[in-house]
């Protein structure tokens, strides 16, 4: 158990959010979650995860439960509009060097088993943020219908537009703390984007339904602006994300629909033809209205992630396009991490808390920044147009020398953290994971402060 009693509010159930309340829900560290949302909506195409968070699935007891809504990912396969290959990422090597396969299922389908997870009366739905205040004792969330919230720490995993960030600037801005410029600059535009998943498919006339593992298929448009990315799922399901290039030549008309709805979508756009039969507009007539939004992609690594005892995670902090698969991948990542620092506190304290959120911000800000930059370039290999977007999708996926490709994947799964607080996950892979989980003490500290500490309280 948690060495002090300590009260957590977080703002938002997204993934982030959702994943470290189960995290706190096994440290016996109290806590509640404030949704915008009046209920779990159903939004979202495919997600993939691999063995860098896959593993604090396997710590929690949850594996089957993730492998019950996820295929195996066995293969990314690049295309021109035409069908010709482009190129080909092998994944299928993953399960034996990193203990786990990458995983894609639907990313509603992650969000309802991790909130079956949490107790329903921590949960509260319809709670739009309005403003937040702290002292040295605790922090208030004030919420739009006159509710009001106090804890000792506030997580604000609310996305993007973060309400909670939004407010913490606002009160440092007002103290007088200088704010980086980049980090009151609006997010960076990448694309516009439509993202669907068509279900109750026929296995006959998508014979690829019947793999038992799943490919990625990216197609590159040539006549028009758009690259459409389209995978299998469980269920006879096809997930299905349309990007329409701002560089690329295209009508206003084009691009304007994109702004509006998943309705209402051009001719030319539904007759793009698909590497595993049919047209886009097939896919589209088999997405139920709910499984399917339109969305600007936008991507933005900022710099200040606390202060007192407000931190952010998540997409309020490094929102990150998807084409890299790395935007959830570090959501749960800041959500292990963080559920280590706040198991360990000797007190709640600010001296505490800030030694706590610095280390956790000095372990997680660098591999955020290596992760924005990597998906920033994961949208150049799979939406770029033109010669070097050509060149370096050549030497990524045709001439990079396979001890390159590894060196990479090893570099990116060395970190694949668990909590602290639970016995460890099997070993697995023949690629050992970094062995230390963080903490904000050296070995030792923490229990000579906690012997000191209760020597006083006696």
């Amino acid at each position: 158990m948690p060495s002090i009693d300590l009260q957590v509010t977080i703002v938002g159930m997204g993934i982030a959010g959702a994943l470290l309340a189960v995290c706190l829900e096994r440290a016996g560290i109290e806590y509640i979650v404030l949704e915008r949302a009046h209920e779990l909506k159903a939004l979202g195409t495919g997600m993939t995860i691999t063995a860098s968070t896959i593993r604090i699935f396997d710590q929690l007891g949850m594996l089957d439960e993730l492998h019950a809504i996820a295929l195996p990912i066995a293969t990314l396969r690049y295309f021109k509009q035409n069908h010709s290959a482009i190129g080909v990422m092998d994944v299928s090597p993953n399960k034996k060097k990193f203990g786990y396969e990458s995983l894609i299922f639907p990313r509603p389908e992650l969000l309802k088993l991790l909130v079956s997870k949490i107790p329903k009366e921590k949960i509260y739905w319809g709670k739009k943020i309005v403003r937040t205040s702290q002292d040295t004792k605790s922090v208030k969330v004030f919420c739009l219908d006159g509710t009001e919230f106090e804890s000792d720490i506030l997580v604000g995993a609310d996305g993007a537009y973060s309400a909670v960030r939004q407010s913490l600037y606002k009160n440092l801005l007002k103290k007088g703390v200088a704010l980086k410029p980049s980090d009151l600059a609006p997010l960076n535009f990448q694309m516009h984007c439509n993202v669907g998943v068509a279900t109750n498919l026929d296995p006959q006339k998508y014979p690829i339904l019947n793999a038992p593992s799943a490919e990625l298929h990216a197609i590159l448009g040539d006549t028009h602006p758009y690259t459409l990315w389209v995978s299998v799922m469980k269920n006879n399901s096809v997930s299905w994300t349309l990007g329409g290039n701002p560089s690329a030549p295209a009508t206003k008309a084009d691009l304007e629909w994109e702004y509006r709805s998943a309705q209402g979508v051009p001719q030319g756009v539904r007759d793009i033809k698909l590497t595993i039969g049919g047209t886009l507009g097939d896919l589209m007539d088999k997405t139920k209205t709910e499984l399917t939004s339109a969305v600007n992609l936008e991507d933005k690594l900022y710099e200040r992630w606390y202060d007192g005892r407000t931190i952010l995670v998540g997409d309020s902090v490094h929102k990150l396009v998807p084409w890299g698969g790395q935007g959830a991948t570090q959501a749960m990542l800041d959500a292990v991490d963080l559920a280590n620092v706040l198991y360990e506190l000797p007190s709640n304290t600010p001296a505490a808390i800030t030694r706590a959120f610095k280390a956790f911000y000095d372990h997680r800000f660098p591999d955020a920044r290596a992760a924005h930059n990597s998906s920033v370039t994961a949208s150049k290999l799979t939406g770029g147009r033109g010669f070097m977007a050509d060149l370096y999708r050549a030497i990524a996926l045709t001439y990079m020398p396979p001890v390159l490709y590894s060196m990479t994947m090893n570099k990116q799964h060395y970190n694949r953290p668990i909590l602290s607080y639970l016995p460890p996950p099997p070993a697995k892979g023949t690629l050992k994971p970094n062995p230390k989980i963080l903490s904000a003490y050296k070995p030792g500290e923490l229990e000579k402060l906690n012997q000191r500490m209760t020597t006083v309280s006696i």
